[in-house]
């Protein structure tokens, strides 16, 4: 029963009916994004609490843009790698529980693991085991345990330690899987009996399956809309797969906040991809993840007792950076306004011109085509691509990253590189050149005598 009520009084704490208006945070929001929603580049949910209030709880946009739904306490979003905390939350319990040993190594766990892998678990959650960033696109026929350590095995020439640290998604699956080996369970179902039910996350599950949502993603994309389908992804599991809402996001910082949630380690620093941050003698607690269509993240401010959760459905250059900018809205301190792009035009001949292939992009190798749809952009490294919003004289938007992408010409009229504009959200301006690649010129024959 003592259980029951403090979760209780918890879920009263973070819910949005116990709104105590703060004017001054929402006006600074509202001005903020008000001109992004109006140029469809941010659409979402954005709320503070300081102390056990809620004292701003923003929606911009729409759930679904097609039919007007609106966003309410209950839509729930993916948020990404948010989920790595509650993995390294359950691995780090599980090892004070005696179910495994985080200086172990991983084969002790997963045994068909190739011997040639020695990490320990601790080096996975550390990010320190040498494993590679992401799995390659389409890699995985299914989600299954077996898939991915096959997939490790077949593909990976393992190296033995130590490793510099360097950020893997693919580390953090394989950490639910050494969860779901020695706590004998599936790692969703060990996740939400540990952590979400007793942290009273009750709107939140978990899937490494792709699942219907009750909020729509897009991607930058064509008239009329200006928004498209995102590009199709699977959620993972252990580095991501976490469904949930902005209220539970807050019930989230609250436990890493109080250490229910342990994070910490002994330095200071925290595990599960939060990190420390500071804004001037601020110390802030934060996370963020992204899927394709969708972000969301807290902050924790400690010494205000101020917390910020966010989740968005537009994939759009405002999700990068966003959480800085909430800092500075939220404590008042000076940030660069957001870039106003200009509307999207008709594509014309003069931005079919740049079809081709650039280089020293600082994406890689890129390709301007054709599609369907208008112009398509794509990273030829890892096949990812984009559609590029036309803008006035020939110059194209690449509307995830506000690249706007002019053409350069030399004295006779070829094209010969493209000047991208970059202005994130909150940051500076950033302009560069990238070259296009040009075919060979023909070889020239040479008249007999």
């Amino acid at each position: 029963m003592i259980r029951i009520a403090l979760l209780a009084v918890l879920s009263a704490l973070t819910s949005t009916a116990a709104l105590a208006q703060d004017p001054d945070i929402s006006a600074r929001l509202r001005a903020y994004f008000e001109p992004l929603e109006a140029s469809r580049d941010f659409s979402g949910v954005i709320a503070v609490r300081r102390g056990d209030e809620l004292i701003s709880y923003e929606r911009f946009g729409y759930a679904n843009w097609e039919t007007g739904t609106q966003f309410t306490p209950q839509t729930a979003f993916p948020v990404g790698s948010v989920t790595k905390s509650l993995t390294a939350g359950l691995i780090i319990r599980m090892n004070g529980e005696g179910q495994l040993n985080l200086d172990a190594p991983v084969r002790q766990y997963i045994p068909d693991l190739d011997p040639a892998f020695t990490a320990s678990v601790f080096d996975v959650l550390m990010h320190r085991s040498g494993l590679p960033r992401d799995f390659s696109p389409g890699a995985l026929t299914d989600s299954r345990s077996h898939t991915v350590i096959q997939w490790l095995n077949d593909t990976h020439a393992f190296e033995p330690g130590p490793h510099d640290e360097s950020y893997s998604n693919v580390g953090y699956s394989l950490l639910a899987i050494v969860a779901e080996r020695a706590g004998h369970g599936r790692f969703e179902t060990l996740v939400t009996m540990e952590l979400l039910s007793p942290l009273g996350m009750t709107s939140s599950r978990l899937s490494r399956e792709r699942r219907e949502l009750d909020v729509t993603g897009y991607a930058p994309g064509p008239l009329p809309l200006d928004l498209r389908a995102p590009m199709v992804d699977e959620p993972g599991f252990g580095a991501g797969g976490l469904i949930t809402t902005v209220d539970d996001l807050m019930r989230l910082a609250t436990a890493v906040a109080s250490r229910e949630l342990d994070l910490f380690q002994p330095d200071g620093s925290l595990i599960g991809s939060f990190s420390v941050r500071t804004l001037g003698e601020e110390v802030i607690y934060t996370i963020q993840g992204s899927v394709p269509g969708y972000s969301g993240g807290v902050s924790i401010i400690p010494a205000r007792e101020l917390v910020i959760a966010y989740s968005t459905n537009i994939e759009s250059y405002s999700n990068w950076g966003i959480r800085d900018v909430l800092h500075r809205l939220v404590l008042d301190e000076a940030v660069i306004p957001a870039a106003v792009r200009q509307p999207t035009y008709e594509l014309a001949d003069s931005h079919r011109a740049l079809i081709g292939t650039y280089e020293s992009t600082g994406f890689g190798p890129v390709e301007i085509s054709e599609a369907e749809d208008g112009l398509a952009f794509t990273l030829l490294e890892g096949g990812w691509s984009f559609y590029l919003t036309p803008q006035p004289d020939g110059a194209v938007l690449w509307r995830t990253f506000n690249i706007h992408l002019a053409p350069t010409r030399d004295e006779t009229g070829l094209l010969t590189a493209l000047t991208a504009t970059q202005r994130m959200i909150g940051q500076q301006t950033e302009i560069s050149r990238w070259a296009r690649d040009m075919p060979p010129m023909p070889e020239t024959e040479t008249a007999e005598d």
